[in-house]
């Protein structure tokens, strides 16, 4: 079951304590990523320094008028986070577990050679 705030997103449900420990969500590529794939996000969230949106200009005009963006309200976290990441030690596990299969087989290899019955 997924709680839903009142923005229409995911509610943040944090176990007790974690607040303290997670970062704060800060939007990063994946988050703009999203929101330029996403045609009717952007059409609404693309600001100007005036405060009007860049696609109610005419299309012929758009690319002129890209020096007038204003990015840091455009991109701002509050309007393109669309979840929060948690990361754990498991992720490091995950990338990292052939690294640490090998090194196990070649010490176990290493140790049986090193005690192998002289005989």
């Amino acid at each position: 079951k997924v709680d839903i705030a009142d923005n229409g997103k995911d509610k943040k449900i944090l176990h007790k304590d974690f607040e303290n420990f997670l970062p704060p969500d800060v939007a990063n590529y994946d988050d703009w990523n999203e929101l330029f794939c996403d045609p009717k996000r952007m059409s609404e969230s693309i600001l100007m320094e005036d405060g009007s949106i860049l696609f109610d200009l005419e299309h012929k005009k758009r690319f002129a008028a890209l020096h007038q963006v204003d990015w840091a309200a455009s991109l701002n976290r509050f309007f393109t986070k669309t979840h929060r990441e948690v990361h754990s030690m498991w992720g490091f596990l995950a990338s990292t577990h052939r690294v640490w299969l090998l090194h196990g087989l070649l010490f176990a290899l290493g140790l049986t050679l090193a005690v192998k019955n002289p005989d």
